[in-house]
């Protein structure tokens, strides 16, 4: 039987981010990606202009109709949520098709650099809160374990020292495992010249350095978070997922610099699904 993951996301026209990743990428790890959109955008919103359908109202169109056909999901990923409501539709949605056996990974798409993004409000804030203790996997990246944990993200900077500045992000970590949620892994943290993705589990901490482009190129959150959930809910350890999932949008982004590539369009990482298949 084919494993299957719903995906609640955002579906952008133009940005290869979102859906548009997370269906191929998932697909091409053998799973079947089974998307609910949050909202459908003409582009994502890193563009000077977009439109924008909030999707609220349909969710518990999919939540009633798949509970009528008996479906059953592997893993849950939940990644741009377009308004504190369909963070409760996502609990409702949890209530009928969770059990024991599905993982549940949340990316909290809040803020990024220091800075909340335009939709994100405080009711969005505090709902999404209420999701992170029941996931068995978050991927905030620095700024959002930040809002996550009450830390200040000027501060945490301020810190010189390459040793007391992972001990502070451990600790963020670690205050967020206290509320419940089971592993964090805090992405694309730049630090003296590279790159690091940290793991903080149950057992151990864990320190990951990836290779570092400059630049924010859309969509790379969302590959991380697709490629994490598929390589997890197909069996590989946590580690070897975090590694998995660098070395994909390492490559994909290496490619996007040498074609000259707007950030904002997106990176190649088509040219790259071989990487996943038969992983």
């Amino acid at each position: 039987m084919v494993r299957k993951i719903a995906v609640f996301n955002d579906l952008s026209g133009l940005g290869r981010c979102s859906l548009t990743a997370a269906i191929p990428i998932i697909s091409a790890l053998g799973i079947q990606a089974c998307p609910i959109p949050t909202a459908v955008l003409s582009n994502q919103t890193g563009y000077e202009s977009y439109f924008l359908k909030d999707c609220t109202k349909y969710i518990d169109n999919f939540t009633r109709e798949w509970h009528k056909l008996n479906i059953s999901f592997d893993g849950i990923l939940t990644g741009f949520l377009a308004s504190y409501t369909q963070v409760e539709k996502i609990l409702r949605f949890l209530k009928v098709f969770r059990n024991e056996n599905t993982l549940l990974v949340v990316d909290p798409v809040m803020a990024d650099n220091g800075e909340t993004y335009d939709i994100f409000t405080n009711e969005l804030r505090e709902k999404i809160s209420e999701l992170i203790p029941m996931a068995d996997v978050i991927t905030p990246n620095l700024t959002e374990c930040c809002i996550l944990s009450g830390t200040d993200y000027d501060s945490l900077n301020s810190i010189k020292d390459d040793e007391a500045f992972f001990i502070e992000v451990f600790d963020m970590c670690r205050k967020l495992t206290e509320k419940g949620v089971k592993n964090v892994i805090v992405t694309g943290i730049r630090r003296s010249g590279s790159i690091y993705n940290s793991i903080y589990t149950n057992e151990k901490k864990t320190l990951l350095k990836a290779k570092l482009f400059e630049g924010s190129f859309s969509g790379t959150g969302d590959i991380f978070a697709c490629v994490i959930c598929g390589c997890l809910v197909k069996g590989l350890d946590i580690e070897t997922a975090v590694e998995k999932a660098a070395e994909f949008i390492s490559a994909s982004i290496e490619d996007t610099i040498k074609d000259g590539i707007s950030p904002n369009d997106g990176v190649n990482f088509e040219r790259f699904m071989k990487m996943l298949v038969n992983e």
